[in-house]
């Protein structure tokens, strides 16, 4: 089917990243080729979380504000997480919302999904490396190499990029200190009573109190990296990947004994948990009846 002409500021553009085929360190270098494709309205990693393999995703998931979408393996023969990538790609085909997929893999398992969206007139670019299958790059609109960028087959830890602007800038936390709470990490601060002097009127004298919550010293990303290890490394989750707070408090001292949620500008680790709930879409929260706040990595609907 002859694509429509769309000049690229009207082109809506779906970045669909296979997290399990790609390696991290793709992040920025895929951005860069999706922007110019159009207005990026869907920027999407598809990973098995709670494997060790795709940690290092966790930093740019964080730093690019993209948005991870987990699913459990339900069978060591079948990989769900490509299936998830084709269903959510039928979806927007289906819904008529997107004009250009880029799809960041080499498997040539996505062929027959790449011929089905280019056959209903969409645009399909393909962004992968010398490993990227033959098949896969036959079929594509356009295939871009990203030469020396390690994109296909592989994991690692290599440290990431420099962020790339957007609107919403780089994750920030707050600059307004809180009251100190619980959590064990920063008692609040307290008074002595008022005292009497010689001459009855009233004077306070401080008691020795803690320090008070600072602004943040250490950006937002670096917290979603910690809280992340500690929800995957923690042995206390329920069946439904659920973990306490105070277990993940527990797990966040083993990994760095020096953390603490001022760092980040929050006064308690419940606190910061709930900011990063609202910053990144990789985590979960609820209140269980006793009030005790739990969190999850975020897991797909249905």
């Amino acid at each position: 089917m002859r694509l429509p002409f769309l000049p690229p500021s009207t082109r809506r553009v779906a970045l669909l990243i296979d997290g399990e085929n790609c390696a991290a360190t793709c992040a920025l270098a895929t951005l860069k080729v999706a922007e110019q494709q159009g207005r990026l309205v869907v920027k999407r990693v598809y990973a098995n979380w709670s494997r060790p393999g795709t940690q290092a995703w966790i930093e740019p998931v964080a730093r690019y504000q993209l948005q991870p979408v987990h699913h459990e393996r339900v069978s060591a023969a079948k990989n769900a997480t490509d299936i998830l990538l084709v269903v959510d790609a039928m979806d927007m085909l289906y819904n008529q919302f997107i004009d250009t997929f880029c799809l960041i893999t080499g498997d040539s398992d996505y062929t027959p999904l790449v011929k089905r969206l280019r056959k209903a007139g969409k645009e399909v670019i393909v962004i992968g490396d010398e490993r990227t299958a033959e098949s896969l790059k036959a079929v594509s609109s356009r295939f871009v190499s990203l030469k020396g960028e390690g994109v296909v087959g592989k994991t690692n830890n290599a440290s990431i990029p420099p962020a790339i602007p957007t609107d919403q800038g780089e994750l920030t936390t707050q600059t307004t200190p809180e009251p100190a709470t619980a959590d064990g990490y920063l008692p609040p601060t307290a008074l002595q009573p008022a005292a009497h002097n010689s001459n009855s009127q009233h004077t306070r004298t401080p008691m020795v109190t803690s320090p008070p919550v600072q602004a943040p010293t250490r950006p937002l990303r670096e917290a979603v990296v910690l809280l992340s290890k500690a929800i995957l490394q923690a042995t206390k989750r329920d069946a439904e990947g659920w973990v306490s707070v105070a277990v993940i408090g527990h797990e966040l001292r083993k990994i760095d004994p020096t953390f603490r949620p001022n760092w980040f500008g929050h006064a308690s680790l419940s606190k910061l948990v709930a900011h990063c709930s609202q910053k990144v879409s990789l985590f979960e929260i609820r209140t269980q009846h006793n009030n005790q706040l739990e969190v999850r990595l975020r897991r797909t609907q249905g």
